[in-house]
């Protein structure tokens, strides 16, 4: 049985919830937590790969196939990544997550509307 994008929402933030045993995971938390509260993220399933935060249409990201950004957390810093991570292209950095939330829910949407529209 599928679960749901809430579904999957609530245990990502579960899982990431303080407290945490590193540096790492205490930088994820804001970023988790800002991507919650955006409308076009919780739409979406989330992953998680290391410090990279996913957005997918795919609740199996053996399915993935979007080319959207992933939202890099590291303490005191937020970078929005191009897809794919590998290619280095760095869109946006920040100190404040919902910032970087706001800049890659904004790629995704244009990437969608392309998308839509060929």
């Amino acid at each position: 049985m599928e679960r749901s994008q809430d579904e999957a929402w609530a245990e990502m933030l579960e899982a990431g919830r303080p407290p945490h045993e590193n540096n790492w995971d205490e930088a994820f938390w804001p970023l988790l937590e800002a991507a919650s509260h955006n409308e076009l993220f919780r739409s979406m399933y989330p992953w998680r790969s290391l410090n990279h935060l996913y957005p997918s249409e795919f609740d199996d990201m053996r399915d993935r196939h979007e080319p959207f950004p992933s939202i890099a957390a590291a303490p005191g810093k937020y970078s929005v990544m191009e897809h794919p991570v590998t290619s280095g292209i760095l869109l946006f950095e920040t100190p404040d997550p919902a910032k970087a939330v706001s800049l890659a829910a904004e790629k995704i949407l244009c990437i969608m509307n392309e998308k839509r529209s060929s």
